[in-house]
């Protein structure tokens, strides 16, 4: 991954992070702290992740096979985890900290496409509900 800390969202799915300080735990609303990480451990593999008003949460599934699903999530902050695999290697290759995480925009023609899914299906329920009272 060469000498940047940037990464995009996705390239964190799956792998590992250990927290260089305490960090609070957020439930799914994330508008709740449920408890919080400790420093040095190891928490994951990152199942996802959030985007709320320009900020990252990544999410930790905590389901149980044959009950609700559940989840846990952490803020991303500024170097504030190492991004290391299950065993605590370091998967930067530098040994720095997982610094500043873009999310990548949706491709235009995927929000053309739901915008004018979304017109074309208004339209045709109107001519059916047109139809219909006829």
């Amino acid at each position: 991954m060469g000498d940047s800390k940037t990464l995009t969202a996705d390239k964190v799915i799956g792998q590992y992070l250990k927290p260089k300080r305490s960090l609070p735990v957020y439930e799914p609303s994330l508008q709740n702290i449920i408890g919080s990480v400790n420093p040095g451990q190891i928490y994951g593999p990152v199942y996802s992740w959030l985007e709320r008003d320009g900020q990252v949460y990544w999410m930790f599934d905590i389901s149980i096979p044959g009950q609700t699903p559940g989840a846990w999530y952490i803020k991303h902050e500024k170097d504030a985890f190492e991004l290391v695999n299950e065993g605590g290697s370091d998967l930067l290759g530098y040994g720095g900290l997982l610094d500043e995480v873009t999310i990548t925009p949706k491709s235009q023609i995927l929000k053309f496409i739901k915008l004018y899914g979304v017109i074309a299906g208004l339209i045709v329920l109107l001519v059916v509900t047109n139809k219909k009272r006829k």
